[in-house]
């Protein structure tokens, strides 16, 4: 059974939602909401949910015919690529909500800890997280992109179309 398009419609939806909400300066217009919790919220399952979808993924990649294997094969790479980036992020707001809650205490004994702390407080800087949520985004648009030309071929619409050309049409 075919699970892969049920399950990859929530990693794409939560990593888009999360990336454009990292994207915008949203608590300067609404400072009361609590958009650290639901960034958090957004990349961890999303991230969660992209895991899942690489694995059913990989039981549809084994039963494709060869006419397009290239094509999965490249969307399984920017699928990856997807997972590494989102993967990150997520456990630097998994970071962040653990230092909150236990690792403040120990971090001043643990070198390791204090490290780790510092490479978390790097990720999550405003314009290091914006743009790893700008090639994250970019990564689940081709990703995506390149699942449509799978399933429908590489006519379905005008962004397929572009990136059919970009990847696999020699001379263009």
């Amino acid at each position: 059974m075919n699970l892969h398009p049920l399950v990859v419609h929530f990693p794409i939806a939560f990593l888009t939602s999360y990336a454009i909400l990292e994207i915008l300066p949203l608590q300067r217009w609404f400072p009361r909401v609590s958009w650290g919790e639901i960034k958090f919220f957004l990349v961890v399952f999303g991230t969660l949910g992209a895991f899942a979808a690489l694995e059913t993924g990989e039981s549809v990649a084994a039963q494709v015919g060869q006419s397009v294997r290239e094509v999965v094969e490249v969307h399984e790479f920017f699928a990856r690529i997807t997972t590494a980036i989102f993967s990150g992020l997520a456990a630097a707001y998994l970071l962040a909500w653990a230092d909150q809650r236990y690792f403040s205490r120990i971090a001043n004994q643990s070198k390791i800890i204090a490290l780790i702390m510092e490479i978390k407080n790097f990720i999550l800087k405003r314009p290091v997280a914006i743009v790893l949520a700008i090639f994250g985004i970019a990564a689940v648009t081709l990703t995506g992109a390149l699942g449509g030309i799978i399933a429908y071929g590489p006519d379905t619409d005008p962004v397929t179309k572009i990136v059919y050309s970009i990847f696999f049409e020699v001379g263009i």
